[in-house]
């Protein structure tokens, strides 16, 4: 998870486009969007159950999805600007949603690894 945040926050800082309307065009790109917006469900199942394991789960699938978008939907390279705004604001969405896991378990993120 760590590897992947900041490997993340990396490509955001070279990519140099801002975010745009998410269009989820490409399965990869409707696979991350769907792990984002499971993070709610996963710390409701962390908490209600007192199972800090649900939030570690949660956390290693979310950045499952995110390499396996990165080999499938390129950010930096991609020259459709809508495309390239559309993955830009997906990868802001992850890294929130990563960054924040990492918080909840208590762990600290790098500027680099």
């Amino acid at each position: 998870m760590l590897y992947a945040l900041v490997r993340l926050r990396t490509l955001l800082a070279k990519v140099g486009t801002g975010p745009g309307p998410v269009v989820l065009g490409h399965p990869a790109e409707r696979r991350l969007a769907l792990a984002v917006l499971g993070f709610g469900p996963a710390v409701h199942r962390a908490a209600a159950g007192r199972a800090p394991h649900e939030l570690v789960a949660y956390g290693f699938s979310l950045a499952g999805e995110l390499s396996r978008f990165y080999v499938e939907c390129p950010v930096g390279s991609e020259t459709d600007l809508g495309v390239k705004a559309s993955r830009v604001a997906i990868c802001r969405a992850t890294e929130g949603v990563l960054a924040r896991v990492l918080e909840l378990l208590g762990c600290e993120v790098p500027a680099a690894m």
